[in-house]
Formats: C-alpha cells, structure tokens, sequence
C-alpha cells in the first residue's frame, strides 16, 4: 500500500530559507512561553517540507492497524500474564507533521519550568539562546518525524493518570517497508506487537509512569545544580545565557556521562529492561504471528547497518 498523495516540489534551499526567517521572527517577537512550541513545530514542519510533512494518511489504515492490534493482544496476554489495570490504548495514526506537533506538545509542557531556570528571556541574551534552542530542538524534531515509526505515549504530566496513547507514523513505515523490501502487512503487524508489548508492560505496572516521571524530575534537578556550579566557577551572577555556559564549557558532554550523571544511569537501566522484555516477547510471541518473512530480523540488521 502506497502513501495517496503528490509530494509538491519543495527544495532544500527553499526549506532553509523558511526556517531561517521563522527564527528571525523570533528575535522581534518574544513570546510568554520560554520557547515557543508552536514555532519549534514550524521550524521541524519546514525542515521536513511541508508538503512532505502533510502527506495524506488513507484512511482505511486506522482500521487495518486496528484489527492486526486486536490480532496480537490475546498472544502478548497469554505469554506474559500481565493484566492491564486500564483499558488498552487505541492506535492513532499520524503523518510527519501530526506526530511534531504532538510531540511539541508534550516536550513543552515537560521543559518549560525548567527552561524557565536557564534562561533570561528579558535580556538579548537570553532571547539568542531561545532562538537557538528553537532551532536545535525543531531540528531534533524534525530528524525523528522521519525515523519514529510506532510509540507509546504515556502521559508524564499526571503521573496518576493510565492513560496512554499509541502513535503509528503511517509515511515512515511505508517508507521502511520499501526500503527493507517487506511485506506490509507483516511488518505492520510485527509494529503492532512491538508496541502492544510495551503497553502491555506501562498498563499492567502502573508504578512505572511514576517512576519516570520522578527521573525526569530528578534529571531536571540535576542539570539545574550543574549549570549553577558552571556559573559559580566562572563567577556569573546572572542566568542568562546559563545554557550556553553549559555548552561551551564543554560540561554538557559530561552530563550525559553516566560516570558523572546517575540519573542518567538509572534512565539507561530502565530502558534496558523495558526494550529488553519487549524483544524477549516479540521473538518468542512472534514465531507464532509471523508469516513467510521474518520481519524483525531484517528489521534488526536495518537498524544495526
């Protein structure tokens, strides 16, 4: 199944001349937020191409998603036991641009009170780095909108709450499909298994949403006191620009040592059981959904090579 859209012509240069003048904009008119999100989904939105970034999704692939979803529950329950205490999350499909701007979203309403901490937005100063993290993080963002192909949103913000929702980003799969020369439907359902495993794994242990939201807390905390150590050491008093003291003082590298950042190390460990469990129940689970291709090794090597 192919994508049912026409791709405009829209060059590199092109591309780069919009965000170029997004962010001078940004100089003129600071906004309340400490970066603002809607640009940072502009700059990535402009980085991909618009008309790229807003290919149409057919709409039948909702429901086929839905039914290879309905397809792999039943074995990822039986296999691990696991029992969700809420309701299972229904698939949303995205193109590029849905996926940014959600992913903003969320990024804002993590970042912004410590963003708030880092930077001086009432001085010129300030406003560069706010520029300047606009720009890397529409960057960033507009990178992934090309890579992420499923995920599992879980909701960080109300650490109570056992909502989650499950994103397919429709472009990128089809994209990998062609790329590996795989079946569609096979691989989708491979996708579907993958990411039903880990909300298989957040549903039925509800205290993991609390436990990353209180490393994220901690990670925050923790790159808070490093910036105001820098700060000290090169006897500022103010803030502002306090991110790129970080940067180029070369202590950025250092926080995302383990050797120097535990709550790092501890994110890592985590994911490692998270991922680890996933590929455990998606190789075994898998050998009795998968069809004449084995996806997930040609998958694999994809991702190695």
């Amino acid at each position: 199944m192919r994508m049912e859209t026409t791709i405009a012509s829209d060059t590199l240069p092109t591309r780069a001349g919009r965000v170029l003048q997004r962010l001078s904009l940004g100089l003129l008119t600071p906004s309340c937020e400490m970066l603002d999100w809607r640009e940072v989904a502009g700059v990535a939105i402009d980085t991909v191409g618009a008309a790229e970034a807003h290919a149409a999704v057919p709409s039948a692939v909702t429901e086929e998603f839905a039914s290879h979803i309905q397809e792999v529950v039943p074995a990822v329950a039986d296999f691990t036991g696991l029992v969700p205490q809420a309701p299972l999350a229904q698939p949303v499909i995205f193109n590029r641009a849905e996926w940014i701007v959600t992913t903003a979203q969320t990024m804002g309403e993590l970042m912004e009170p410590f963003l708030r901490e880092m930077m001086d937005s009432e001085r010129v100063a300030g406003r560069l780095m706010k520029t300047a993290a606009r720009a890397e993080m529409g960057l960033v963002l507009g990178y992934l909108s090309r890579r992420v192909l499923g995920q599992y949103d879980i909701s960080l913000i109300d650490p109570d709450s056992r909502d989650g929702r499950l994103f397919f980003v429709y472009p990128n799969i089809v994209d990998t499909e062609e790329r590996l020369g795989v079946d569609g439907d096979e691989f989708r359902r491979w996708l579907a298994l993958h990411e039903m495993t880990h909300v298989f794994e957040f549903q039925a242990n509800p205290w993991l949403r609390g436990y990353i939201t209180d490393l994220i807390q901690g990670q925050l905390a923790f790159l808070k006191d490093r910036l105001n150590d820098t700060e000290k050491k090169r006897g500022g008093t103010k803030r502002s620009p306090g991110g790129g003291m970080l940067v180029f003082s070369g202590a950025w590298r250092e926080l995302m040592s383990v050797d120097e950042n535990p709550i790092l190390a501890k994110t890592q460990a985590l994911m490692s059981v998270l991922e680890g469990y996933s590929e455990f129940v998606m190789e075994r689970v898998g050998e009795s959904l998968k069809g004449e291709t084995n996806v997930a090794e040609l998958f694999d090597h994809a991702r190695r090579t």
